[in-house]
């Protein structure tokens, strides 16, 4: 019998696993690639929202903001940028 074992994680599985189909395995120990940005002065503004979710993240001036409820952020080719960022009372504290 061959003994099959993922060097990440250590799970091992047996050529019998799965008689009529190779073995999948999903390493539960990996890890996602981190997204990056570098700059080389903090930007005026940043607003991140992860994928599939409602949860953001606003920078200003390279400092994370609490309590954001909402922004506006008007962007135009050949214009300043403009924004407004709607806060929800009590909550601006950092954590």
């Amino acid at each position: 019998m061959t003994k099959y074992v993922c060097a990440d994680c250590g799970a091992w599985w047996s050529e019998f696993c799965n008689e009529y189909e190779k073995h999948n395995h999903v390493c539960k120990n990996k890890k996602k690639e981190k997204f990056t940005l570098e700059f080389d002065e903090s930007p005026a503004l940043v607003f991140v929202q992860e994928r599939g979710s409602n949860k953001i993240k606003v920078y200003q001036d390279g400092i994370e903001l609490h309590g954001v409820r909402a922004v506006d952020i008007n962007a135009h080719v050949d214009d300043v940028t403009t924004h407004t960022i709607e806060f929800i009372t009590g909550y601006t504290k950092d954590k």
